[in-house]
């Protein structure tokens, strides 16, 4: 399984990214759903500090926060899991209106991100894993916007296969000029 990651910086093919640790709970421990998730969170997850974040789509890698800059193409190593970002905002939103962190309401919407329960309107799924391996790296002027199906990039060739069906700017770097 291939997925998508957002990056601030270049990242080379065959690194392996880890959970930000320290670094995610200082950029983060003053998010309202952050301490709601974590505080709910079953033992048994991956706690999002030791996590690596990744989407199906830009799309999505950028409704669930992450940076553009870089996309970079990951293999997950070991186990992934899927919550919908959808319920972050719903506890942000109770928490917004007054209900506490320990609310049953809270806990509710919680558990259903933990359990990977989908959202009742619409989805927006984040995966995440322990580590994962870097494929490829498309840097944010590469036209990826419509990258749809990353396990389609299994090899520098067939990359842009996995654009769907844009035409490609010819000033675009291509995957075999990143990666030759």
């Amino acid at each position: 399984m291939r997925l998508l990651h957002g990056s601030s910086l270049k990242v080379d093919s065959g690194q392996v990214l880890r959970g930000r640790g320290e670094a995610y709970i200082r950029d983060w421990s003053n998010c309202d759903f952050y301490q709601a998730l974590e505080r709910h969170r079953p033992s048994k997850m991956i706690a999002h500090h030791d996590a690596v974040f990744m989407c199906a789509s830009v799309e999505d890698v950028d409704l669930a926060g992450g940076v553009q800059d870089f996309i970079l193409v990951i293999e997950p190593v070991g186990a992934v899991t899927r919550h919908d970002v959808n319920w972050s905002s719903r506890i942000s939103c109770l928490m917004g209106d007054g209900h506490e962190i320990n609310g049953p309401e809270v806990a509710q919407a919680a558990a259903a991100y933990w359990a990977g329960t989908p959202a009742p309107d619409e989805q927006v799924w984040e995966y995440l894993c322990r580590e994962a391996r870097v494929v490829f790296c498309f840097p944010e002027d590469a036209i990826v916007e419509g990258l749809v199906n990353p396990d389609l990039l299994i090899s520098s060739q067939s990359a842009t296969l996995a654009l769907s069906g844009r035409t490609r700017n010819p000033n675009t770097p291509t995957p075999e000029s990143i990666h030759p």
